[in-house]
């Protein structure tokens, strides 16, 4: 553990240049699914995901993916919000301190290895999260590769198959569990 945090190593990522981010589900909400008149594409939300299959089909550098699952009460304060766009910063910057409410020991911990992830990325984009433990993004290997699930089903990490989180982008009949 790196017991990295905000303030450490400041401008780490724009020093590097060696970065790379998709974030597969950045569109995957009503921005991703505009139903506006004179719009020629309404499938934005679906284009990061494809990126991860491409990138590999075309052997780019290595792709990792993860989800943001976590549901805390005090960063999410009504249960449908569930892991909304954006609520993961407050974990990677550990911000989620500052909110109001009961802070739970698995948040803490989702919050320190998540932040551990990023750090073993931005250390070393290449090998830093194999090395670790985290598999590459390999969608068009069997159930759609394997992708780091953070905060949910009483475990900071875990190593979800690709299918549990886009299966319904490809397979017919497929349901998205919105709270996983």
């Amino acid at each position: 553990m790196t017991s990295f945090r905000h303030n450490s190593h400041s401008q780490w990522v724009s020093r590097s240049q060696k970065h790379i981010v998709v974030t597969t589900n950045y569109r995957a909400n009503i921005f991703g699914f505009p139903n506006a008149r004179g719009l020629n594409q309404t499938n934005f939300g679906l284009q990061d995901q494809r990126a991860g299959v491409i990138r590999q089909q075309v052997s780019l550098p290595p792709t990792w993916r993860y989800q943001w699952a976590g549901n805390f009460t005090n960063i999410s304060p009504l249960r449908w919000m569930g892991a909304y766009h954006y609520s993961d910063l407050y974990m990677f910057f550990s911000s989620y301190v500052i909110a109001p409410g009961t802070i739970p020991q698995l948040e803490t911990d989702t919050s320190a290895a998540m932040q551990d992830y990023l750090y073993t990325f931005a250390n070393d984009p290449y090998n830093g999260l194999t090395n670790g433990g985290y598999s590459q993004y390999l969608p068009l290997d069997g159930k759609g590769g394997q992708i780091a699930r953070f905060g949910t089903s009483g475990k900071a990490s875990q190593l979800v198959p690709g299918d549990d989180v886009e299966a319904v982008c490809h397979i017919p009949g497929a349901v998205y569990d919105t709270s996983p």
